[in-house]
């Protein structure tokens, strides 16, 4: 088969089409990704519910008191609702983190040291919680404590191989 120098051409600019197309798509989708991050992070620091959250663990986990919080007597207390709020908040955002929805990178610029320092004060929290939960709570906040235990150590929730 021959082909003539227009035919080759035509292919080699459809080829550069295609490819110029999947670049735009994949640049659309890291910005688009990376707008939705930056928007959760400040939507974040003007959560009055979330920042009030974040100060009831670190009151609560620095006096020793916050386990006793997951108690029921305590479930529809502004201290507990609060605690769980802002848990609720940090486990979205390592949902979304694994689902390719947020950037990590950018949650993990600005969320690193907050995520790990709530974890430690939380983590009685979370236990006692599970345990009166029973059952159904054997799963409370498992995404946030994987990402707080992965990135004090320096890992990364996504590993893959980062196209988007």
């Amino acid at each position: 088969m021959e082909w003539s120098v227009g035919e080759a051409i035509r292919n080699i600019a459809g080829t550069i089409g295609v490819v110029v197309a999947a670049l735009s798509l994949f640049t659309s989708v890291r910005i688009t990704k990376r707008k939705q991050s930056a928007d959760l992070i400040l939507g974040g620091r003007n959560d009055k519910a979330f920042a009030d959250g974040l100060r009831a663990i670190r009151e609560s986990g620095r006096n020793r008191g916050i386990r006793e919080l997951a108690r029921p007597r305590h479930h529809n207390g502004e201290a507990c609702m609060g605690i769980r709020y802002a848990l609720n908040y940090l486990e979205a955002i390592s949902v979304g983190i694994q689902a390719g929805i947020y950037d990590e990178e950018m949650f993990l610029r600005t969320f690193r040291f907050t995520v790990i320092n709530i974890h430690q004060y939380a983590h009685p929290f979370i236990v006692e919680l599970r345990a009166v939960l029973g059952d159904e709570g054997i799963s409370a906040y498992r995404e946030f404590e994987k990402m707080a235990t992965t990135w004090a150590v320096g890992g990364r929730l996504r590993n893959r191989l980062r196209i988007l």
